[in-house]
């Protein structure tokens, strides 16, 4: 009895595809790890009892970095120029000074910054200014 043999098949793997997917993985990765850390701005705040509030839909947020940076809505302010943050400011509330503005300013930095970012929210015309602090629940 004569049985017959099947034909060979090419048993072969074609990597440009799983190479593909890999290049884009790769480049997904890197784009975002490199846009997080743009975003990132790491303020120590400083302790305090504050009662919690209902976060507006619309703020103003201003961030005072350790090292004496300004950031409005986490865009920088060129300089730390007063007249600069002023001109920022009426800009992103485009002319409604009754939104809330909250100033999240490290716990190292000195008392004059934060008052003279403060003159400048109530120079500009703000009225509600809030001051950001860590709750007792989160420095327990």
């Amino acid at each position: 009895m004569k049985f017959k043999r099947s034909k060979k098949y090419d048993l072969s793997i074609n990597i440009t595809p799983l190479v593909d997917v890999i290049f884009l993985l790769l480049i997904f990765f890197i784009v975002t790890a490199v846009l997080e850390g743009n975003y990132l701005i790491e303020i120590d705040l400083p302790r305090g009892i504050a009662n919690a509030s209902e976060m507006p839909l619309e703020d103003i947020e201003i961030v005072v970095s350790r090292d004496g940076r300004y950031f409005l809505n986490g865009v920088p302010i060129l300089n730390n120029s007063e007249t600069i943050l002023q001109r920022e400011l009426r800009q992103a509330s485009n002319g409604n000074v009754g939104l809330p503005v909250i100033l999240y300013a490290d716990g190292e930095v000195p008392h004059r910054t934060v008052m003279s970012i403060m003159s400048i929210v109530e120079n500009t015309g703000f009225t509600k200014l809030q001051l950001a602090v860590q709750s007792k629940e989160e420095f327990q």
